[in-house]
């Protein structure tokens, strides 16, 4: 078997969110200020302050029109994770065969063995080093069951997510983005040792 990782990087798109929580507040003041008189001082500073905070939001709404207009070399986003992807993960046949033979079970199989005591070893010491958020790859699985993903979610802790997104290369287009925190990864990999062969050892009880 053979793997390989790069480093990459994931983010949040909440950069739209804001934007569009940013339209609704303006609108809230601008009503808000509308329903307001003239009647006394009072009244007149509570529009002065309303006024300020309406000009404060359409400045920085003005300024993020003009940087997405302006910025042709970056997508603007909410925040970015850095990550570590796994590029390759592919199993040799032959040797697949092999690793059968030893009678492992189902959680053991060798593609799974070598990510808990291979990679992920080496996944957390680049964390210790650099610092690391995420670990992730793109699933090339076209299977209607989603075999592939499903195993990777069962048996790898990695999850597709609603709100981390990354850059796909062309080369993985039509594939399906998977990722897990390296801490929650840290845990599992515990979990794995302490039940290595299990379906083995509940067989021979």
């Amino acid at each position: 078997m053979f793997f390989s990782l790069k480093a990459g990087l994931l983010f949040d798109k909440h950069g739209d969110l804001e934007i569009l929580q940013s339209k609704k507040a303006l609108n809230l003041l601008i009503k808000k200020k509308q329903k307001l008189g003239h009647s006394s001082p009072d009244i007149a500073l509570l529009r002065a302050d309303l006024e300020q905070e309406i000009d404060g939001i359409k400045n920085r709404l003005k300024r993020w029109i003009e940087l997405d207009v302006e910025d042709e070399k970056h997508k603007r986003v909410g925040k970015t994770f850095s990550g570590i992807e796994i590029v390759h993960f592919c199993i040799n046949k032959d040797a697949q065969e092999e690793w059968e033979k030893l009678g492992f079970g189902e959680k053991n199989r060798i593609g799974l063995t070598i990510f808990w005591t291979k990679i992920i070893p080496i996944i957390l010491k680049v964390r210790d080093l650099i610092g690391v958020d995420f670990l992730y790859l793109f699933a090339a699985d076209t299977t209607e069951d989603r075999i592939l993903i499903n195993h990777y979610r069962t048996f790898m802790n990695l999850n597709e997510s609603e709100n981390i997104f990354a850059a796909l290369p062309i080369y993985d287009m039509g594939c399906t983005l998977l990722c897990q925190k390296i801490e929650k990864l840290e845990s599992t990999m515990k979990d794995f040792f302490n039940n290595f062969n299990a379906t083995l050892e509940d067989d021979l009880k």
